[in-house]
């Protein structure tokens, strides 16, 4: 849910600042592809990647892919720790606790906060992150949990 929200984020950042006739262009002229709905890791790197080449974003004090200082609060800097913070959470292979993703959420609300602030001046992502972080954990176990089993029934189905 987190990679999703922050690959929105990104793709509304760069809705902002490229004219639709012109995103075909850019997404052709990126090496990286957008891929199946399963690769979310690749989706929020395409569009950073497209964020960093086409939006004419100033690169943070550090440059772009590098961990920004802590106090910088310029878009390329909430944009690349939004974008270190994701990959941090795609390393765990084995999936994160909802506890976990929820202090993630926090974490990552002021630069989420922020951008949008900045860049769509709108407060969507805010209230978005408030009604993520606000799930009863009891109801996300059972989704989960939901989910596994079916996904077991129909792996012993031969189609």
């Amino acid at each position: 849910m987190i990679i999703k929200l922050c690959t929105e984020l990104f793709i509304d950042i760069l809705s902002h600042f490229v004219n639709p006739a012109n995103l075909y262009l850019e997404i052709e002229r990126q090496p990286l592809k957008l891929t199946s709905d399963s690769d979310r890791q690749s989706d929020l790197n395409f569009f950073y990647d497209i964020l960093r080449d086409a939006c004419n974003l100033s690169p943070h004090e550090n440059g772009w892919g590098n961990p920004p200082n802590n106090n910088d609060n310029c878009v390329a800097a909430c944009i690349d720790r939004i974008k270190l913070k994701n990959d941090e959470i795609l390393s765990h292979k084995g999936g994160l606790l909802w506890s976990t993703c929820q202090d993630i959420l926090r974490n990552l609300r002021s630069d989420i906060v922020e951008v949008e602030r900045q860049v769509l001046g709108g407060q969507l992502y805010d209230r978005r992150i408030d009604d993520l972080i606000s799930i009863d954990t009891d109801v996300v176990n059972f989704t989960d949990s939901l989910i596994r089993d079916t996904l077991s029934i129909f792996q012993g189905i031969n189609f």
